[in-house]
C-alpha cells in the first residue's frame, strides 16, 4: 500500500462521525443558550432582591413570633410602638377579618 492509495469508503463511519458531530454541535449550542438564559436573567433576579428580602425579613418574624416586629415591617413603621394610636382601631378590626367564625369564636373566649 503507498501513500496514494486510498482505504475504501465505509458509509457506515461515516453516517456515525457525521451523527455525533451534530449531536456535540447541539449540545454545546443548547448550552451556550442556556448559560446566557441564565446571565439574562440575572438582572431580573437583583431587581426583585429588595422586595424578596423584606418578604423574607417580614416571614422570618412571623416565624420567630416576633409579632410586634412584624407588624412594623407590615406597616413599614418600625417605631410604630412610639405612637400606637395611629394604628389601633385597624389593628383590631384587621385581626378580626383574618380570622374565619369558628376562630373568632374560639379567640373572643379565650381570658
Amino acid at each position: 500500500m503507498t501513500l496514494l492509495d486510498a482505504p475504501a469508503f465505509d458509509s457506515r463511519r461515516a453516517n456515525t462521525i457525521r451523527t455525533l458531530s451534530i449531536v456535540g454541535v447541539v449540545v454545546v449550542v443548547v448550552g451556550i443558550i442556556a448559560r446566557c438564559w441564565g446571565i439574562l436573567q440575572m438582572p431580573w433576579w437583583f431587581w426583585h432582591w429588595p422586595s424578596d428580602h423584606k418578604i423574607n425579613q417580614f416571614m422570618g418574624s412571623v416565624e420567630s413570633g416576633d409579632l410586634n416586629k412584624a407588624y412594623g415591617e407590615w406597616n413599614h413603621d418600625a417605631n410604630w410602638q412610639q405612637h400606637p394610636a395611629q394604628y389601633q382601631p385597624l389593628r383590631d378590626q384587621r385581626i378580626y377579618e383574618g380570622l374565619g367564625p369558628v376562630e373568632r369564636l374560639r379567640h373572643d373566649q379565650e381570658p
